[in-house]
């Protein structure tokens, strides 16, 4: 996609998903290309996605 994330980009994401959907449990994850870690966050490499939706799949 090529955007960078800006300096409150990342918390201000996660304030809105926890004020809409405050009953839910929340996993935050920052998908990059090369699976870059920023700080306070759960870096996954793109290349993860596909496993883990099967996982949570298989899970229901």
């Amino acid at each position: 996609m090529g955007v960078g994330e800006h300096d409150n980009q990342f918390n201000c994401c996660r304030r809105i998903i926890v004020s809409q959907y405050p009953k839910y449990r929340h996993a935050f994850i920052y998908l990059s290309p090369d699976g870059r870690d920023p700080e306070r966050w759960c870096a996954m490499s793109r290349r993860n996605v596909p496993g883990v939706i099967e996982a949570a799949k298989a899970k229901t």
